[in-house]
Protein backbone atom coordinates (compact mmCIF):
# COMPACT_ATOMS: atom_id res chain seq x y z
CA UNK A 1 0.00 0.00 0.00
CA UNK A 2 0.93 3.44 -0.83
CA UNK A 3 1.57 5.48 1.89
CA UNK A 4 2.97 9.07 1.74
CA UNK A 5 3.25 10.33 5.53
CA UNK A 6 6.05 12.29 6.19
CA UNK A 7 7.37 12.26 2.60
CA UNK A 8 4.98 15.13 1.36
CA UNK A 9 3.30 18.11 2.63
CA UNK A 10 1.35 21.20 1.82
CA UNK A 11 4.86 23.42 2.12
CA UNK A 12 6.21 20.92 -0.37
CA UNK A 13 3.60 21.04 -3.14
CA UNK A 14 3.50 24.81 -3.03
CA UNK A 15 7.13 24.19 -4.37
CA UNK A 16 7.56 21.15 -6.05
CA UNK A 17 5.36 18.16 -7.81
CA UNK A 18 6.45 14.86 -5.97
CA UNK A 19 6.46 11.68 -8.55
CA UNK A 20 6.69 8.31 -7.01
CA UNK A 21 5.69 4.54 -8.39
CA UNK A 22 4.49 1.35 -6.56
CA UNK A 23 4.61 -1.47 -8.00
CA UNK A 24 4.68 -1.20 -11.78
CA UNK A 25 1.87 2.12 -10.96
CA UNK A 26 3.63 5.64 -11.43
CA UNK A 27 2.25 8.88 -9.94
CA UNK A 28 2.53 12.39 -9.57
CA UNK A 29 1.01 14.88 -7.28
CA UNK A 30 1.00 18.39 -8.26
CA UNK A 31 -0.81 22.24 -7.02
CA UNK A 32 -2.70 23.12 -9.83
CA UNK A 33 -4.85 26.41 -10.05
CA UNK A 34 -7.97 26.72 -11.49
CA UNK A 35 -10.83 29.46 -11.05
CA UNK A 36 -8.68 31.40 -8.32
CA UNK A 37 -8.85 28.00 -6.20
CA UNK A 38 -5.64 25.36 -5.57
CA UNK A 39 -5.94 21.95 -6.16
CA UNK A 40 -3.80 18.76 -5.97
CA UNK A 41 -3.99 17.48 -9.53
CA UNK A 42 -2.86 13.48 -9.13
CA UNK A 43 -1.92 11.63 -12.44
CA UNK A 44 -1.51 7.96 -12.81
CA UNK A 45 0.27 5.63 -15.84
CA UNK A 46 2.21 2.71 -16.55
CA UNK A 47 5.60 2.27 -15.87
CA UNK A 48 8.43 1.89 -16.59
CA UNK A 49 8.92 5.51 -18.18
CA UNK A 50 8.75 8.74 -16.05
CA UNK A 51 6.48 10.99 -16.85
CA UNK A 52 8.20 13.16 -18.73
CA UNK A 53 8.86 9.98 -21.08
CA UNK A 54 5.66 8.29 -21.20
CA UNK A 55 3.36 7.96 -23.99
CA UNK A 56 0.85 6.15 -21.79
CA UNK A 57 -2.32 7.58 -21.09
CA UNK A 58 -2.57 9.06 -18.08
CA UNK A 59 -5.70 9.14 -15.65
CA UNK A 60 -6.01 12.25 -13.41
CA UNK A 61 -7.99 13.15 -10.55
CA UNK A 62 -8.06 16.46 -8.11
CA UNK A 63 -8.07 17.12 -4.52
CA UNK A 64 -8.18 19.78 -2.17
CA UNK A 65 -5.00 21.42 -1.61
CA UNK A 66 -4.97 20.73 1.89
CA UNK A 67 -3.62 17.49 3.97
CA UNK A 68 -6.53 16.24 3.80
CA UNK A 69 -6.51 16.35 0.13
CA UNK A 70 -3.15 14.42 0.44
CA UNK A 71 -5.06 11.57 2.37
CA UNK A 72 -7.56 11.52 -0.01
CA UNK A 73 -5.63 11.80 -2.84
CA UNK A 74 -3.88 8.89 -1.31
CA UNK A 75 -6.95 6.34 -0.58
CA UNK A 76 -7.04 6.99 -4.43
CA UNK A 77 -3.95 6.27 -5.41
CA UNK A 78 -4.42 2.68 -3.46
CA UNK A 79 -8.32 2.66 -4.76
CA UNK A 80 -6.11 2.76 -8.26
CA UNK A 81 -3.59 0.46 -7.93
CA UNK A 82 -6.63 -2.31 -6.58
CA UNK A 83 -8.49 -2.05 -9.13
CA UNK A 84 -6.18 -2.12 -12.14
CA UNK A 85 -3.40 -4.53 -10.87
CA UNK A 86 -3.62 -6.70 -13.32
CA UNK A 87 -2.07 -4.03 -15.33
CA UNK A 88 0.32 -2.64 -13.13
CA UNK A 89 1.79 -6.21 -12.59
CA UNK A 90 2.61 -6.35 -16.31
CA UNK A 91 5.46 -3.57 -16.27
CA UNK A 92 8.45 -4.76 -16.51
CA UNK A 93 12.20 -3.09 -15.99
CA UNK A 94 14.57 -4.49 -18.04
Amino acid sequence: MISLKGWISIPFLKKSDFKGSYCGMRYRLSKISEEQKDQIQVQIWKGPKSFDQTEEKMETEQFPFSAQGIEEAVVWLNEKYKEKKEIWDQVTYR
